[in-house]
């Protein structure tokens, strides 16, 4: 379960790294809700990662 959470993050990563090199807007914030929220390792790698 763990690899599926961190590659969820990971692809995360990359759409907003596609994004902000594709067009004028930059994504500057992202807002989790639903059940992936609640899972406490998947926030903090989602966090972890977009901020590299």
């Amino acid at each position: 379960m763990k690899a599926v959470l961190e590659a969820i993050a990971y692809q995360v990563k990359e759409v907003v790294i596609a994004i902000n090199a594709s067009s004028n807007a930059v994504i500057e914030e992202l807002a989790v809700d639903g059940g992936m929220s609640e899972n406490n390792f998947f926030s903090a790698k989602l966090i972890s990662d977009s901020r590299e």
